[in-house]
């Protein structure tokens, strides 16, 4: 009796394996396909938004191959990793980019025009290094369909299939970094609540510095750490508990205030080295009446204007914060 029992459980065991294997192989073939649809938008169109749309892409596939990268152990899987991140990173410089110039043209157009040269200035120069990195954009663009990640997964799943590797605890808990005694591990033994309960820990660990405005490297950290539980609950939610949907909204919220702080972050500094350079002129006696203190008045009274709104946001910041911890999501996440 005791070996028929034990012959059903691993029965049972072997198809919720098997089960949850095609499981992830959708999630991922469907994060592909949102890629290779990104990259033929960006080469069909000249639009800074499909810029953004195909940094997101890779970053939500690259989250969801980490995720499940313990089910895959063959080589193959991690230069599919490495080759999504190398992608994720060649279009940064040339979002960010796209961002500012955006952003310092329509300051420009609502500044009365004698205050309008020092940021045409820059916009002029910012467009000068941004067909720079679209070279890189491109260069990326070429590797990646090279790479032909859709086809390389098919491989490693072929691969997978011909030599079938059972899902390690001891594996899992080493690669995502977490603490064996926390780990609730599913019938499948992957843990996915110690994955999420893990992720919601790094994302407290930032807490202490949110009041604080010149905790720029931690804000930037914690919208790193909003983003990968997000991506985190995009994959798991179902197994995270029924309020996770509720959760994810409340961490985009989170996610958009901390990207809001982080631009200002980014840009404000851009905009005092140019007063630096304008005002360099007036140190000298025969040079002080070149200088176009319109300009600088005008740059000034910008980056005042956005300290102002950096306050504003670290307040909302707090809000929010405040709102998931009465509602009870952050700690319904962290004890899943």
């Amino acid at each position: 009796m005791r070996l028929d029992r034990d012959r059903t459980i691993d029965s049972s065991t072997a198809t919720a394996d098997a089960e949850f294997r095609a499981c992830a192989g959708r999630t991922i073939v469907e994060k592909l396909d949102r890629l290779v649809a990104a990259v033929d938008r960006v080469r069909s169109v000249e639009d800074p938004e499909a810029i953004r749309d195909l940094r997101v892409a890779s970053r939500r596939l690259r989250s969801t191959l980490q995720l499940f990268r313990p089910l895959y152990g063959c080589s193959e899987y991690g230069r599919l990793v490495k080759a999504i991140g190398e992608v994720t990173r060649s279009l940064g410089r040339a979002r960010d980019l796209d961002v500012h110039i955006t952003e310092l043209t329509r300051e420009a157009a609502a500044m009365p025009a004698a205050q309008r040269g020092i940021l045409l200035g820059l916009v002029h120069r910012l467009t000068t290094e941004r067909q720079t990195a679209q070279m890189r954009v491109e260069a990326a663009l070429e590797r990646i369909t090279r790479f032909d990640p859709m086809a390389r997964f098919s491989r490693i799943c072929t691969i997978q299939a011909a030599r079938p590797t059972a899902i390690s605890k001891a594996d899992h808990v080493k690669h995502m970094a977490i603490p064996p005694h926390r780990v609730s591990v599913d019938p499948v033994g992957y843990p996915i609540a110690g994955l999420i309960a893990e992720r919601v820990r790094d994302l407290i660990r930032w807490e202490p510095f949110l009041k604080d405005p010149s905790r720029v490297s931690e804000h930037h950290s914690m919208r790193i750490a909003v983003k990968r539980l997000r991506y985190s609950l995009e994959v798991y939610g179902a197994a995270a508990g029924d309020r996770a949907a509720e959760a994810q909204g409340q961490l985009k919220k989170l996610q958009d205030i901390l990207g809001a702080i982080h631009d200002l972050d980014v840009i404000v500094p851009i905009l005092s080295r140019a007063l630096r350079v304008a005002l360099r002129p007036g140190q000298r006696a025969g040079r002080w009446q070149k200088v176009d203190y319109s300009s600088i008045a005008g740059v000034a009274g910008l980056c005042e204007r956005k300290l102002n709104h950096r306050t504003c946001l670290l307040a909302d910041l707090e809000n929010e914060w405040r709102s998931m911890r009465r509602q009870g999501f952050v700690d319904t996440l962290r004890a899943a």
